[in-house]
């Protein structure tokens, strides 16, 4: 399920920035993405194993995710952006 959804992701990001087949960085974004998701649930999943509640986890893992996330939009948060006016 991981690599699909890692694979459709990195499909939907080359669609979006018109990327040349041979373009390795859809994957790549999608990659490190995913990355990122699999270490929260894998997180919430093992807090969850050892007795805590979600509402005594979201608290913490929405502070990790935002911190996982802005370490990403340095690195990747230029690439394929849309501008305001292009449809979703």
């Amino acid at each position: 399920m991981n690599e699909a959804r890692e694979q459709a992701l990195a499909r939907t990001l080359a669609d979006e920035a018109d990327a040349d087949p041979d373009d390795l960085t859809p994957a790549f974004a999608a990659a490190q993405i995913c990355a990122v998701l699999r270490g929260l649930m894998v997180h919430a999943v093992q807090r969850m194993l050892a007795g805590e509640t979600l509402d005594a986890i979201a608290p913490d893992l929405r502070r990790q995710a935002e911190r996982a996330f802005e370490l990403l939009e340095s690195g990747i948060g230029g690439y394929c952006v849309r501008s305001p006016s292009a449809p979703h």
